[in-house]
């Protein structure tokens, strides 16, 4: 029987590749599955016109933010249309949906570091 090949450390930490890892975990509502791909010290902004609010500044705050989340918004899921990679950083088009007809795009900004997701800045855009 052959053994699947672990992959590299490198591809591990791969800023897209944890980027997809933590979509995935958002997906499938695992707020544990997202907390493993976080850093400890993560700082999550949203960013509107010209205001720029703290979402949530450490793994205990996102932990609570993500969970209030869900349970408010128990359909959520987001489907990426496009994403960039320069050096550490992984910025992406998606469309965020909490309904069947209910959706919008956002842009996002996701610095990784050592694997882990260290700061994201959120932009939502339009319906």
């Amino acid at each position: 029987m052959d053994m699947l090949e672990a992959p590299p450390l490198q591809a591990l930490a791969d800023p897209l590749s944890v980027f997809y890892r933590m979509t995935a975990a958002f997906n499938a509502h695992d707020v544990e599955g997202m907390l493993a791909h976080i850093d400890d010290d993560i700082q999550w902004f949203s960013v509107q016109g010209d205001r720029m609010d703290v979402e949530a500044r450490g793994r205990e705050a996102f932990r609570g933010a993500m969970e209030a989340y869900f349970v408010a918004i128990p359909a959520a899921r987001s489907e990426i249309e496009s994403a960039v990679v320069s050096g550490t950083f992984v910025s992406v088009r998606e469309r965020a949906f909490w309904g069947d007809d209910q959706s919008q795009v956002a842009l996002g900004v996701f610095e990784v570091r050592h694997g882990r997701i260290l700061r994201v800045w959120y932009y939502p855009a339009s319906k």
